[in-house]
């Protein structure tokens, strides 16, 4: 298992899913992660056209404390081609940053990881 912070979520990585999850560590950030996990959620119920290029999400805790996602492996994108690839997806309607950590792989396919 490991564990990585942003900066409003703490993600476990634990086998094939990432368990994105609040981060306590101010009520502030622990507002913001909840708005994040629920901002997910939405987008991955709403793009439904576009999920092929989104994260999947494959639960959401009560109160949206918690969001379980598929697990991506790193993209390994320059911060140009980051920046590149969110105005893409922005383009499609997917809300991300342009930054190196909003994008995964999964089989071998460039997705958001981080959107809303």
């Amino acid at each position: 298992m490991k564990i990585k912070r942003g900066t409003t979520r703490e993600v476990l990585l634990i086998g094939r899913i990432a368990i994105k999850v609040a981060s306590f560590r101010s009520y502030k950030l622990f507002l913001s992660g909840i708005l994040g996990n629920m901002q997910e959620k939405f987008w991955w119920s709403s793009l439904v056209l576009h999920r092929d290029k989104m994260c999947p999400v494959l639960f959401v805790g009560p109160l949206k404390i918690i969001i379980v996602m598929r697990r991506a492996d790193s993209a390994n994108l320059s911060r140009d081609e980051a920046i590149v690839l969110s105005k893409e997806f922005l383009e499609l309607g997917i809300p991300v940053e342009g930054k190196p950590c909003s994008f995964g792989k999964i089989n071998g396919k460039i997705i958001a990881v981080d959107y809303g």
